[in-house]
């Protein structure tokens, strides 16, 4: 299988997220799964959206890419959008917006925290 990981994999300490794309990578080169980080390829069988925000350095790629991507590369591609943040977490008034609107181009949502689950439920996060 043919995957990609939407995060800039940094070979040095960079955070939860950091960890999470280095250990997955191996772990799915480890049972001959192709792992890549980019759009590149017209053969994508699923791609892991981890980061939706492109202004973020562990970004690499962002929902627009992904739509644009299925609609003219690949449509079969399989989408799967991690969720491990909330704006209640951060302290903010934006993140919950961004993970709606990413979370339009996902066939499947993985939550990292079931709390995340409920709580977004009860904003309407669908």
């Amino acid at each position: 299988m043919k995957i990609t990981i939407g995060s800039n994999i940094k070979n040095s300490p960079f955070g939860g997220g950091n960890q999470f794309a280095t250990n997955l990578r191996a772990n799915l080169a480890q049972q001959d799964h192709q792992v890549f980080d980019h759009l590149n390829r017209s053969d994508i069988d699923v791609i892991l959206m981890t980061k939706p925000h492109k202004w973020l350095q562990s970004c690499a790629f962002d929902p627009i890419q992904i739509a644009l991507y299925q609609r003219n590369v690949n449509p079969n591609a399989i989408v799967v959008h991690r969720i491990n943040e909330c704006d209640e977490r951060k302290d903010t008034g934006t993140i919950n917006a961004q993970l709606t609107l990413a979370n339009s181009v996902a066939d499947h949502t993985v939550y990292v925290e079931s709390w995340l689950v409920d709580l977004l439920a009860e904003r309407n996060f669908t």
